[in-house]
Parts: C-alpha cells; sequence; structure tokens
C-alpha cells in the first residue's frame, strides 16, 4: 500500500462501500481503527464491548468497540472498530502488527508492505 505526508500526516486511503476515504495511519493510536458514524449501517458489525480509551491530554473518554470486516489491503479483515463523528478515517498499530510502515517525509512518501512470517 502506498500513501503521502498531508498536512504533516501519513496518510492513505481506503476504499469502502465505493467511497475512497481519507486514512490517516497513527501510530499513536494502537488498536485498529476509528470509523466515520457514516459507516455504522454499512460495514458488517458485531458489538464486541465497551472500553476506555486514552487520547492526547490524558483525556480518558468510554467508548464502544466493533468487529468490523473491510477491504484492507486488497483482501477482507476482521478489525476491531470505534465510531466517531466526522469523515476520516484512523488506522492504528493493532491492525499493521504484519507490515513495515515507511515513512519518508522529506520525500513525502509512505509504503506498507506486509511480511508474512
Amino acid at each position: 500500500m502506498k500513501g503521502v505526508i498531508a498536512d504533516g500526516c501519513p496518510v492513505t486511503e481506503l476504499k469502502i462501500a465505493g467511497k475512497v476515504w481519507k486514512t490517516i495511519i497513527d501510530t499513536g493510536f494502537n488498536s485498529d481503527l476509528e470509523l466515520p458514524i457514516e459507516l455504522f449501517d454499512i460495514v458488517a458489525i458485531r458489538f464486541r464491548h465497551e472500553g476506555e480509551s486514552m487520547l492526547a491530554g490524558d483525556v480518558t473518554i468510554v467508548q464502544e468497540f466493533y468487529e468490523v470486516q473491510i477491504p484492507f489491503d486488497g483482501e477482507m479483515v476482521h478489525a476491531i472498530a470505534s465510531f466517531v463523528e466526522g469523515n476520516t478515517i484512523l488506522l492504528g498499530t493493532g491492525l499493521l502488527m504484519q507490515y513495515v510502515l515507511h515513512i519518508d517525509f522529506p520525500d513525502g512518501t509512505v509504503s506498507l508492505e506486509r511480511r508474512d512470517y
């Protein structure tokens, strides 16, 4: 997968339900995904649990987490996601455990390469 640096953030795109979504790669987010609430009724979901999430500034919130099935890197994958207002996907490190992430800020490029061990 390829991406770019946009507004100082590593960004790629995911196509879900016929729409291309800006997807920010957040290495400080250790869950799988944060999806726009607009996708709640579109992706296949199953309630998993309610839990606390630590945000920047030492702020803790309670969120609901769901099992989703989304297209990622050419295949359908199962992931855990929360849903928020907005139109951007947050891609966390939980979904990247089998990937090498290369961010080149000077060149403005991002790449994700799957490693099968």
